[in-house]
């Protein structure tokens, strides 16, 4: 049982080691190669990223603002990736626990016989491995349900993203069909 507590322990460290790793990489990617320059009468002005795109009211290309700006959308992302992370952790830690607790039962189905020498502690030995297995069997129902509703809460989120991102390509392909016909 210890081995399976190790072995997600060290699962669980690793998947949220990589979800925010992957921020980090992301947030140093926008902030060291990305920026862009655009040219105002004849000067080239630098335009900084952000990581999320972003229009704002206000001119926030600006040293304070940008990097306050730039610190709520990393401490943003880094929240969600950690929650995704561990959502799936969770999922990984329930099912090794039902796995280390079915090896226990196992165990002591092989060990029920020996060092039993009456009838009835052979019953009451067989009559609590029939409780725990059956505790095993809701807990696994449990996890069955709060699967699901983790799986729900994936999926939405996921489809949220693609449609805001279908709404993104849609609206900027217009926006660039819009600059071409008055350059024309």
């Amino acid at each position: 049982m210890t081995s399976k507590a190790n072995i997600s322990r060290y699962i669980a460290n690793v998947i949220i080691g990589l979800h925010s790793a992957a921020v980090i990489v992301y947030v140093i990617d926008v902030l060291v190669f990305r920026t862009s320059n655009y040219n105002v009468d004849g000067i080239e002005t630098s335009v900084r990223e952000f990581t999320l795109k972003l229009q704002l009211p206000f001119e926030c290309n600006e040293s304070p603002l940008y990097e306050v700006i730039m610190l709520l959308e990393f401490l943003h992302q880094l929240v969600a990736s950690a929650t995704n992370g561990v959502l799936n952790c969770l999922i990984i830690t329930l099912i090794l626990h039902i796995s280390g607790q079915i090896e226990i039962l196992c165990n002591a189905l092989r060990d029920i016989s020996l060092g039993k020498n009456n009838q009835e502690e052979l019953i009451l030995s067989i009559k609590a491995l029939i409780s725990k297995h059956q505790k095993i069997i809701v807990f696994s129902g449990s996890i069955e349900q709060i699967f699901c509703y983790i799986a729900l809460i994936q999926v939405l989120s996921s489809t949220l993203v693609i449609c805001c991102l279908g709404f993104m390509i849609v609206t900027v392909n217009n926006y660039s069909l819009k600059l071409k016909k008055k350059n024309n």
